[in-house]
């Protein structure tokens, strides 16, 4: 099986262990591989050359008791799409 790569990739896992295995400081490997210093210190400190998510791990959105009621009376109403909330935590997308 192999790994998806993000479309917005400029640099595919090959090169990435291919920066990982030159042994050359980030300034050389910036140059070497045409990419920038922070991009080429990016790759060189981690210790796997596959894409990360991007998404949150952590939500920062609390609702009251009486903020999720009339959500979900809202949304039950307006027949949206409603996601039942963990601890009265619930992604701002589904706000």
């Amino acid at each position: 099986m192999s790994a998806r790569i993000h479309p917005q990739a400029r640099i595919i896992p090959k090169i990435r262990q291919e920066i990982k295995d030159s042994g050359l400081s980030h300034r050389e490997a910036a140059k070497v591989f045409n990419i920038t210093r922070a991009t080429a210190a990016k790759w060189l400190k981690r210790d796997d050359v596959q894409d990360r998510s991007h998404r949150t791990h952590t939500l920062h959105t609390t609702l009251s008791a009486t903020h999720c009621a009339s959500r979900s009376i809202c949304r039950s109403t307006t027949l949206l799409n409603y996601v039942k909330p963990y601890n009265n935590h619930i992604h701002r997308a589904y706000l």
